[in-house]
């Protein structure tokens, strides 16, 4: 039961047919790592949304923001990003560093701001978090999302070197922008 709706490993689980009590001391030792391996991380479909702080431009076009399942997608082992049902797909790139953050860049947008890893303590899903988005291990939605996915709770486990990184992402684009590229997504917010 204490397995129910969270994520346990495979190892966990096959572990759990001769050495019960061993398996659920593991899976409670799992459930706080704060690292990923990248073939579990390639193994695992994820959920992505992004944050209010990214702005209107984002949030308007974003299945999560408008009431419906946040956007799915797969980490593929030769570091593509592969979104399912997304005009995304093939434009994206990703690279773990050191377990616990996330790079990710995108061919026309160049590179985001890093991802850090978090848990999510009553499903014992894996959250990357930054100033702007969210991928979580485990399906979003705004109904069913609890008090500990708000922006304002995720808030919390973003550090001051990711807005740093926000922000210098911003003066970048805001450098390259022209008028001739009105059809071009704004930057993310200022300040955020």
């Amino acid at each position: 039961r204490v397995w129910e709706g969270r994520h346990v490993s495979e190892a966990c689980r096959a572990q759990r047919r001769q050495h019960g009590r061993s398996a659920l001391r593991r899976s409670l030792a799992e459930s706080e790592a704060r690292h990923i391996d990248p073939s579990l991380l390639c193994e695992l479909t994820w959920h992505f949304r992004f944050k209010r702080a990214a702005g209107e431009h984002w949030t308007g076009s974003d299945p999560y923001w408008q009431g419906a399942r946040a956007r799915t997608l797969r980490f593929e082992p030769d570091g593509a990003v592969r979104w399912e049902e997304e005009a995304w797909d093939g434009l994206m790139r990703w690279r773990l560093e050191g377990g616990s953050l996330l790079r990710v860049s995108h061919a026309q947008l160049g590179a985001f701001p890093a991802e850090r890893l978090v848990r999510h303590p009553p499903s014992w899903g894996y959250l990357f978090t930054s100033p702007w988005a969210v991928y979580a291990s485990f399906p979003l939605s705004r109904a069913d999302d609890d008090a500990s996915l708000t922006d304002r709770a995720l808030g919390r486990s973003v550090e001051p070197w990711q807005w740093a990184e926000a922000a210098r992402y911003n003066e970048a684009a805001a450098g390259e922008s022209s008028s001739d590229e009105e059809d071009a997504p704004p930057p993310f917010p200022a300040g955020v």
